[in-house]
């Protein structure tokens, strides 16, 4: 199998990367109150706030500036696009209404994926806040989640994922290797370090490691996180640094190195390369049209 056949599906449950890069670039990010002026329709006890390691506008700015010092091809991107602020730690973060939203938008075009959204929220009686709960999913049948428009499998992940919060059932290595069982909180999740979050994650069914770094990143603004199975990112890192081939994750490890404590800022502007190269070849092929 191709490396973009895997990046596209590369577990049960993991989305295409076209329409979720497009959710999370736009902000289009559930359970998010984006700055500290809005404000949610209802109080959300499971809300909770940034971690203090994670980005701000301050923080992103001496990101940056590492960045230029380190990476010399960095340096023009930086200047070119500005700071990254899509990547600032969104406030009162719910972390089960944002992942839930992650499955339900795998696979789907933005447009359709929100109207089932919305008619999930219907269905679950969650329309008031536009938040999806625990409680509101464990307490829905599946035939009701298929009735809003997912399929018998987005409705299993997400009674899934509810399980996660709502008892023991999620995996947790420590320091000692020995698998413990948790109930997964937003407090405990924001506590937990990047390796933390990725394997007590993992185990749950329909989220895998792209929506994983992907929430990490985008909605948490963890600073140092590498999306290794990303082609966008493995695009990029091709073109910038003049590969031969797309860079395998060991390879991307080693260009990223100088990048920490802020990979998941030089990963940004990767994009940000892959992008420019595929505008590029649009216009490319729209004057060969009017050419020809």
């Amino acid at each position: 199998m191709s490396d973009e056949k895997i990046f596209k599906k590369t577990q049960a449950g993991e989305p295409h990367k076209r329409t979720y890069t497009r959710s999370f670039n736009n902000q289009c990010l559930p359970g998010v109150v984006s700055s500290v002026g809005d404000n949610p329709t209802t109080s959300n006890p499971q809300m909770t706030s940034p971690r203090r390691d994670s980005l701000t506008l301050k923080t992103l700015s001496i990101a940056c500036s590492h960045l230029s010092k380190v990476d010399s091809k960095l340096a023009p991107l930086i200047t070119q696009h500005g700071l990254p602020d899509r990547l600032v730690a969104k406030t009162n973060l719910s972390h089960f209404s944002s992942l839930s939203k992650a499955v339900i938008y795998q696979q789907l075009a933005t447009k359709a994926a929100s109207a089932i959204y919305e008619r999930v929220l219907v269905a679950t009686d969650c329309i008031e806040t536009s938040l999806l709960t625990p409680e509101c999913i464990m307490q829905a049948p599946v035939e009701v989640l298929r009735g809003a428009g997912l399929s018998e499998r987005k409705a299993t992940y997400l009674k899934d994922l509810a399980q996660a919060f709502s008892t023991s059932t999620a995996a947790v290595t420590n320091k000692e290797t020995v698998i413990q069982t948790i109930k997964l909180t937003d407090d405990l999740i924001n506590t937990m370090t990047d390796e933390e979050l990725t394997t007590s994650l993992i185990s749950i069914k329909g989220i895998g490691p792209w929506t994983i770094a992907m929430h990490s990143m985008f909605a948490m603004g963890r600073p140092d996180i590498l999306p290794v199975g990303d082609l966008g990112v493995r695009k990029g890192m091709q073109l910038l640094y003049g590969l031969k081939e797309l860079p395998s994750p060991a390879e991307m490890e080693s260009l990223a190195e100088t990048w920490r404590p802020y990979r998941s800022v030089g990963s940004f502007y990767m994009w940000k390369v892959a992008e420019m190269m595929g505008e590029r070849k649009g216009k490319e092929k729209k004057r060969k049209k009017k050419s020809g």
